[in-house]
This record gives structure tokens, C-alpha cells and sequence, in this order.
């Protein structure tokens, strides 16, 4: 690697171009700080610095105690929103946890015509969010940068007009099967809506052996799930903790906040129709008319 390193460098310089050595990492590492996040290919994850990450959550302390206090400017809030968007690619729930408080920014910049130096009254749910990310981030600060070995568990799941099936493969081996039946009112959804709801649904039914998961970990540690689908509208707003369509994009989000809450990572990723066994037990359930799910070990 140091071989490297000295050819790229004798190259650049032969053409023209000089180093500036005092802010280059010329010796090979597996960490390193740049672009104000933390790097490290050992782990293929990226994190935020920890004094970078407290100056973040004391200026979310600050928005919510002006908040309570009626001084909140507009100029304010859209610096501490700011600060959570340069961390979104290290804290994932950024992305999903800031919305409502955009919101209230928006409502007010229309209302003051654009104006930040007018005041802001948070909503309560932007009000929520923004306490949940202050207690949180710690547990937040960091992100993979692709799938690792260290993935606890793998969830398949399909959804046919009438039921969902799923499948979760863990670690050791172990594989379990859920199934059941949607109801009148799901029935009239989009697919899309139904397979965002398979998901829902197949995470509830394993919450129990998830949280077991999570007690055998360490404290401060996130459980990784790969999320298997053969529905791209799924797979891509997972990915972005939302979407466009209000009534798709809040069922995704209620699905990730879910998620978060209870420190699984989800990790989505498409996989063909024509592969999924869950698609086979979610068609198998609709033929038969039973109205109860189950779990079979």
C-alpha cells in the first residue's frame, strides 16, 4: 500500500500538481477523519466525531428550550436542521426524525413571508421528534457502508391481495415462518401499501425474538436486519425513510420510526418475485380461509 501511495504521489507531482501535506494522510490507515466524519474501512461504517456530535445535540437542546419559550427564529431552526443534514449519511434517523420539524419551518417562512427572522412554534409531533434525537443520537452515530457479516438476521417478505408471508433466517441458522391474512380495509390498498404492510406485520410477529436479539448484544449496539423484497416501491423508500405518495410515504416512515425505536437497522434490498418462498406461503394462506396467523418454529 505504501508503494501505492508513493507512485500516486510522484504522479501527481510529476503533472504539475502539489500536496498539501499537512492536511494529507500519506500513511496507509484503516481510520481517518474527513469531509467532518469518521472513516473506517475495518468496519466499512462512517460516524460522526464526538465533539462534532455534542455541539449537534446542544443545538437541538436549544431549539426546544427557545421553543418552550416562544423565541424560536426561523434562522435558528434552519441552522440546527442544517447540522442534522450534514450528519444524515452517519445518522440514519435523520432523515425521518427532522420532517416535522421542516415542516414547521416551511409553515412559517409562508406565513412570514419568507422571513427568518420571524418566529417558529414547533408542532407537537416536530416537538417529539426532535427530543427523541436528543436522547438517541449516541445510539444513532454511525452507519455501514455496505452489508456486513455482522448482519443478526435476514427478513424475506411478499404480500399477496389477500395475506402476507415472511421468513427470518438468523445468524445460527435458525429459521422461522409467519403468515396471515389483511384485513377488509387493507384488502382495498394499493399492492404496494400491502407489501409495506407485510413488513409491519412480519416485524411485530418476530418482535419478541428480535428483542431477545438485542438483549444478548451490548447496550450501545444496533441490530442489523436486511430487509429481502421483491417490491422496488419498498425497497427504495426504506432506503429513504420515506416517499413522495402522503399515505404510502407515512406508512414507510411509522415502519422506520418502528424500527429506530426499537434500535434495528433495516437494511433493504430487492430480490426477484420468482425466488421469495414468502410469496408462496401468502398465496397459500389466501386460498385457505383462515382468519388466524401464526408462528411456526
Amino acid at each position: 500500500a505504501r508503494r501505492v501511495v508513493n507512485e500516486l504521489v510522484t504522479l501527481l507531482t510529476t503533472h504539475g500538481l502539489s500536496i498539501n501535506v499537512a492536511k494529507s494522510q500519506l500513511n496507509p490507515v484503516h481510520q481517518l477523519v474527513w469531509n467532518g466524519l469518521v472513516w473506517n474501512t475495518k468496519s466499512f461504517s462512517i460516524k460522526i466525531p464526538g465533539k462534532r456530535l455534542l455541539r449537534v445535540r446542544k443545538s437541538l437542546q436549544k431549539t426546544l428550550k427557545d421553543n418552550v419559550h416562544g423565541r424560536l427564529q426561523g434562522l435558528q431552526l434552519a441552522s440546527t436542521l442544517g447540522k442534522m443534514q450534514a450528519c444524515a449519511e452517519a445518522v440514519l434517523p435523520q432523515r425521518v426524525y427532522c420532517r416535522e420539524a421542516m415542516a414547521s419551518l416551511n409553515k412559517a417562512l409562508a406565513m412570514h413571508k419568507g422571513n427568518y427572522k420571524g418566529l417558529v412554534r414547533l408542532s407537537g409531533a416536530a416537538r417529539e421528534d426532535l427530543k427523541w434525537l436528543v436522547r438517541h443520537l449516541r445510539y444513532w452515530n454511525g452507519a455501514t457502508l455496505c452489508m456486513t457479516p455482522d448482519i443478526a438476521a435476514t427478513l424475506t417478505t411478499d404480500a399477496s391481495p389477500y395475506a402476507f408471508g415472511a421468513i427470518l433466517r438468523l445468524q445460527d441458522g435458525r429459521v422461522f415462518e409467519t403468515s396471515g391474512l389483511f384485513s377488509r380495509k387493507e384488502r382495498k390498498r394499493s399492492q404496494n401499501h400491502r407489501e409495506a404492510m407485510a413488513v409491519v406485520l412480519s416485524l411485530q410477529a418476530f418482535e419478541w425474538l428480535l428483542e431477545d436479539l438485542l438483549h444478548q448484544a451490548d447496550k450501545l449496539s444496533l441490530l442489523q436486519v436486511v430487509l429481502e423484497s421483491d417490491n422496488m416501491s419498498v425497497v427504495s423508500n426504506v432506503r429513504k425513510s420515506g416517499g413522495r405518495r402522503r399515505g404510502f410515504a407515512r406508512l414507510i416512515e411509522a415502519l422506520v420510526k418502528y424500527c429506530f425505536q426499537r434500535r434495528l437497522q433495516l437494511l433493504a434490498r430487492w430480490i426477484p418475485g420468482i425466488s421469495l418462498q414468502a410469496d408462496a406461503w401468502s398465496r397459500e394462506l389466501a386460498l385457505k380461509d383462515n382468519h388466524r396467523w401464526c408462528v411456526t418454529v
